[in-house]
C-alpha cells in the first residue's frame, strides 16, 4: 500500500497478497528492488508501472501491463538481505541467501535489469547482513555478518576469512 501525503491521504493498493521484508528505490534506473513473498524472491518492480497503477491508466492493457510490471532477479529463493552498492558507473546487488550469497550488476539499455556476476556457494557461515566495500579504489570485497561473526569475500581471488569472531 502507498500512502498519498500530499492532499486528501488516499491509501493505494498496488501489490495485494505479498508480504515484503526489504525494499530500496533507484529514481535513476526507474526500480523498486524488494525481497517478497513466500519463498524470498528478489524482484525488481519499475516504477512507472506503480505509478500507472496509482494514476489508473492501466485500463485495457491490464494483463499486458501486470506482466510487465516486474521481473524476478535469476531463480534466486531464500534470499535474508541484499543491499545495492554504486561502484564507478556500476550498480551493483549484492544478495544473502540461505547458504551463500550472489552478486548482480545493473546492465543498462536496452537490457534494463541486474545479471549474474559473481557467486559465492557452500559458505561456513551463512549470512545475514551483505555490504560490498572498495579498498584502495580497485578491490572489491563482500562483507557480511552471520550468527558466528562477521567475515569478508575477496571477489578477485574468493578466499573467505574471518573479520571478527566473538569470544563467548
Amino acid at each position: 500500500m502507498l500512502l498519498d501525503r500530499s492532499g486528501q491521504g488516499k491509501v493505494y493498493q498496488l501489490i495485494s497478497r505479498r508480504r515484503f521484508q526489504q525494499m530500496e528505490v533507484l529514481e535513476g534506473q526507474n526500480i523498486l528492488v524488494t525481497v517478497s513473498g513466500k519463498k524470498n524472491r528478489v524482484r525488481v518492480y519499475y516504477l512507472s508501472w506503480l505509478k500507472s497503477k496509482i494514476l489508473r491508466t492501466d485500463g485495457a492493457n491490464d494483463q499486458v501491463e501486470r506482466r510487465n510490471g516486474w521481473i524476478n532477479v535469476g531463480e534466486l529463493q531464500g534470499a535474508v538481505h541484499f543491499r545495492i552498492v554504486k561502484y564507478e558507473r556500476i550498480k551493483f546487488l549484492v544478495i544473502a541467501l540461505k547458504d551463500s550469497i550472489e552478486i548482480y550488476a545493473w546492465a543498462p539499455k536496452p537490457y534494463h535489469k541486474f545479471m549474474a556476476f559473481k557467486s559465492f556457494g557452500d559458505l561456513q557461515h551463512r549470512p545475514l547482513l551483505v555490504d560490498l566495500t572498495i579498498e584502495e579504489g580497485t578491490r572489491l570485497k563482500v562483507i557480511y555478518g552471520s550468527a558466528d561473526g562477521f567475515h569478508a569475500v575477496d571477489l578477485d581471488t574468493a578466499s573467505v576469512y574471518d573479520i571478527y569472531i566473538p569470544k563467548h
